[in-house]
């Protein structure tokens, strides 16, 4: 086989193994967003009225979704940047390259985990507590 077909069929796994396994999972712990991520007025809500609670919930859901889906990005580039690493050959412009992209995969996660932090420290000083409901990523109607 020749190398652009063995990076089609590497491809083709991950993708297949991608989809396969969140499909597969199951809701564990306080993983509710896993049943949707708008949190009232809908079927499997039983139609619950939607109340500014509610609101807030979903900003919760979303910002849960977008950080779960961040580490399984991050699991897969680096994956990814190992083979990059493994199959370099020893080539010092293909080293480089992996090394370049490994740092632009750190800085990445420490972008988004970086803006939580900003967004948690941001909202402990400014938020009335006594009207948002805190701590504001624990939201429960």
């Amino acid at each position: 086989m020749s190398k652009s077909q063995n990076l089609k069929l590497f491809l083709l796994f991950i993708i297949v193994t991608a989809i396969a396994i969140p499909a597969q999972a199951q809701v564990i712990g306080n993983l509710d967003f896993l049943k949707g991520i708008v949190p009232c007025g809908t079927s499997y809500t039983d139609n619950t009225p939607c109340t500014v609670c509610h609101f807030y919930k979903l900003l919760q859901n979303i910002i849960n979704f977008i950080l779960y889906i961040t580490a399984s990005l991050a699991t897969l580039m680096a994956t990814f940047i190992a083979f990059l690493f493994l199959f370099s050959g020893g080539s010092p412009q293909k080293i480089t390259d992996a090394k370049s992209k490994l740092w632009l995969l750190v800085l990445g996660i420490a972008w988004v985990l970086g803006s939580w932090l900003v967004l948690n420290t941001i909202l402990s000083f400014i938020v009335n507590k006594s009207v948002f409901p805190w701590p504001w990523n624990q939201i429960s109607c």
